[in-house]
Order: structure tokens, then C-alpha cells, then sequence
């Protein structure tokens, strides 16, 4: 019996040895607390490599804006954390948005830097008042100009999903002619409305605007969703997601 013993012992160290060490942990089963609590750190899948975080994509929105709306994009900041905090297991999802307060700063024309941030992005939001902003070099009115042609540009050739923009409402006299600012922003919306190209929408005061985010990045998540699952046969979108409309979009 010992010798028997010592027998299965010994083929045992030889199996260990010629085991590598991520094999010997791909049946390695954290407990259920250490789950919850996440007291294991970042839990690996098998031979991949990744952490159960890398599971959930990250989707990047651009908001870009002139100056006047820092209420606007602070509230957009917190509906992407609360919607976040409300789906992203759901759709295996995180949004993150990006704008000129992410860009490093270095020796180089501001603007170039924003744009660094904006091309790493899959959509771009957009929200104009009454201010259109200044030029940043030879070619572009604004800084809002440039991203928005920017983005635009890279729509139409495939490295960005889609674009919206939102116009906060402002109340002009009839007897008075709108300001330099407000008198461009005006004119690139009558253009919007020319080319029926750009979904774009209008809003009043600082809670429909965050109504409005909060619609456009739930309509962006389960469309997500809908190429996540394509991309990914076996997960499955729940049943009771609503179906996603085209978005106004050439």
C-alpha cells in the first residue's frame, strides 16, 4: 500500500512539472464572497489573459462646445455616470465622454490636442447657444467648427459612427438683430435644416437637456448592444429592448 502510495505521488510531480503555471490555474474557482467582494482582484479567463472588465466595451462620445455651457456639460458628465451606473451590466457596456477638459496639455496648437481625443471617439455630441466661439487657425471659425467638420469627415469615411447636435433655445426680440455669436450659430442650424443630413434637436432649459442626453445614450447603448451581440453569437440582448429606429444620418 505505501509503495502504491508513493507511486501516485511521484506521477503526480511529474504531471505538476510538466504542467505549465497557466494551465495549473485555468481550474482555479474563486468563492463566491471574494466574488461580491472582489477581494481576488481582477479575475483572469483562462488562457486569454483578460479581466472580467475587459468584457465590457468601451464606447467613446466627443461633446463639443463652445464657451457659455459649462452647466450643459457638467450635466451631460452626470448622465453618462447614471446612465452607466444603470445599464453597463446590461449591455456589457461603458460610456466615456471625452472634451476639450480631457486634453493634455503640450507644445502644440491647442485645438490639435482636442482633436487627438476626438478621434479616438465613436460618436460626437454637439451643443450650441448663442456663442459660436473663435477661430483656431486659418481654416476654421471655431473650435466647435473644426471638430464638427472633423467629425463629419470622419463619418463619412467610416471611422466614426454618428453625430448629434443640440441647440439650447434662445429668446430673440422681433425687433432686434441676433448678436455676431448667436446670428452664426442660427445659420449653421438653418444649414442642418437645409441638408436633413444631421440629427439635431432643440432644448429649452438645463433638465430637458439632460432628458435629451439621457434619451440619445440609451438609444446609443442598445444599438451597441445590437452590434455586440452580432459581433458576439453567444450573448443574447434581453427581450424586453426596444427596437432601435435609423438614425437621421447621411
Amino acid at each position: 500500500m505505501q509503495e502504491l502510495l508513493r507511486k501516485r505521488r511521484l506521477r503526480f510531480r511529474q504531471n505538476m512539472k510538466r504542467s505549465s503555471p497557466i494551465s495549473r490555474l485555468d481550474g482555479f474557482q474563486p468563492s463566491r464572497y471574494a466574488l461580491q467582494q472582489g477581494l481576488n482582484g481582477p479575475m483572469h479567463c483562462g488562457r486569454t489573459g483578460k479581466t472580467v472588465s475587459d468584457k465590457q466595451k468601451i464606447v467613446r462620445i466627443f461633446i463639443g462646445s463652445p464657451g457659455g455651457l459649462k452647466d450643459e456639460r457638467r450635466a451631460a458628465h452626470d448622465v453618462v455616470n447614471s446612465v452607466n451606473r444603470s445599464h453597463s451590466d446590461r449591455w456589457r457596456l461603458q460610456f466615456k465622454l471625452l472634451g476639450w477638459e480631457d486634453a493634455v496639455p503640450g507644445y502644440v496648437r491647442a485645438q490639435s490636442k482636442i482633436n487627438d481625443d476626438l478621434d479616438k471617439c465613436d460618436y460626437f455630441i454637439g451643443v450650441l447657444c448663442d456663442n459660436w466661439g473663435s477661430k483656431t487657425g486659418p481654416d476654421y471659425s471655431s473650435g466647435f467648427e473644426e471638430e464638427y467638420f472633423r467629425s463629419k469627415a470622419r463619418i463619412e469615411n467610416g471611422l466614426m459612427k454618428d453625430m448629434a447636435i443640440y441647440f439650447k433655445m434662445v429668446e430673440v426680440p422681433p425687433n432686434m438683430k441676433p448678436g455676431e455669436g448667436l446670428g452664426k450659430v442660427l445659420k449653421f442650424r438653418q444649414k442642418c435644416i437645409d441638408e436633413n443630413k444631421i440629427f439635431f434637436k432643440d432644448f429649452s432649459d438645463h433638465q430637458v437637456f439632460r432628458d435629451t442626453i439621457r434619451d440619445k445614450l440609451e438609444e446609443i447603448g442598445w444599438r451597441e448592444t445590437e452590434i455586440f451581440t452580432v459581433e458576439d453569437p453567444q450573448s443574447s440582448q434581453p427581450k424586453d429592448a426596444p427596437s432601435i429606429q435609423p438614425l437621421i444620418l447621411g
